[in-house]
């Protein structure tokens, strides 16, 4: 019977009715009916503005368009000057340092000019007070002698001043062609751009020397070692400039030639030793450069005296003061 029941399949029992649920949509499409009564304008408009929409996107991209063919021409004239002036990396540095001096130079007038100004009205004011004081002396009517000697003792202050001016000027420029005779002298070893001394003056009335190139506009980039050539250049002229006066000068350096290289240390050995009668110079540790060493003892052009080398005796342990502090110095020749 258990077999049969299997073969013929379960016995389905009857269900009982299901119960049927009711959905009420009413508020729900009642709202969506209000919400499209609210947005019945709005969508009449929706054409309109899809239209102007479209026209202001037509005009964006026409207005873009304009401007990639700007950026396009400006490009194109940027590589046309590129290949008409083809500058280098140094013709292009060159025109930024000409750009600085005429900058600084443009700057340096300015303020001579205002300081000009200030002393032209200073002088203005200053006449007419004295002038005005003058006229409160005056009582009567001022002998002609009188006009006459104030009239020649003018010219005398003129020719005095002119004079003095005219003197100093060439003392100025005597001492500018000393000082180059120096420099070129110490500097002709060494085959860099040394350019030449210019005494220029100050505001203040000094004048202060500085290298300058053929057109006359200062030579930026010099290192120490020019630095100090042109110091000590400038200190020769003025020793230079007496010609055989009688007076002896000394001259006592505290190792400018440590930041030499070796033409500009023998330039300046053979320079002073023409300059000086006698000198006093220090250096660091120039004898261990042999050759250097052999030039500066046998050169006949460099009147060397007595060269000492002077070194601590002290440990190094003991070297952070200088509590016990000595030297050993030896002769070298």
């Amino acid at each position: 019977m258990k077999i049969k029941e299997l073969l013929a399949g379960p016995i389905l029992k009857a269900k009982d009715e299901e119960t049927l649920i009711t959905q009420d949509f009413s508020e729900d499409l009642k709202r969506l009916y209000q919400n499209g009564l609210s947005l019945s304008d709005r969508i009449n408009g929706i054409e309109g503005d899809v239209n102007a929409t479209l026209g202001t996107r037509t005009d964006l991209l026409r207005r873009v368009h304009e401007v990639d063919n700007k950026l396009d021409n400006v490009e194109a004239d940027i590589q046309k000057l590129l290949t008409d002036t083809s500058l280098t990396s140094e013709q292009a540095e060159n025109i930024l340092n000409e750009y600085s001096i005429q900058n600084k130079n443009v700057k340096d007038f300015t303020e001579d000019l205002n300081k000009v100004s200030q002393r032209i009205d200073y002088v203005k004011n200053r006449l007419t007070s004295m002038n005005d004081q003058l006229k409160s002396l005056v009582t009567g009517e001022i002998p002609s002698w009188l006009i006459e000697k104030k009239e020649i003792l003018n010219d005398l202050e003129q020719i005095s001043k002119t004079t003095r001016d005219r003197v100093f000027n060439k003392l100025i420029t005597q001492l500018e062609q000393e000082a180059n005779t120096h420099y070129q002298a110490m500097t002709s070893g060494n085959k860099s751009t040394k350019g030449r001394i210019k005494l220029r003056k100050l505001p203040n009335g000094n004048y202060m020397p500085e290298i300058i190139d053929n057109a006359g506009n200062p030579l930026l980039g010099l290192n120490t070692s020019n630095l100090i050539l042109v110091k000590l250049a400038t200190i020769m002229a003025i020793i230079s400039a007496k010609g055989n006066s009688g007076e002896i000068y000394t001259l006592i350096t505290d190792a400018p030639t440590s930041v030499f290289g070796e033409d500009y240390t023998i330039g300046f050995c053979k320079t002073i030793s023409k300059v000086y009668k006698q000198s006093i110079i220090m250096s660091k540790e120039f004898y261990k450069n042999q050759r250097l060493k052999s030039e500066l003892l046998t050169n006949s052009e460099i009147k060397i005296g007595k060269v000492y080398t002077i070194t601590p005796s002290i440990l190094e342990s003991e070297r952070n003061n200088r509590n016990n502090l000595s030297t050993k110095i030896i002769a070298l020749n």
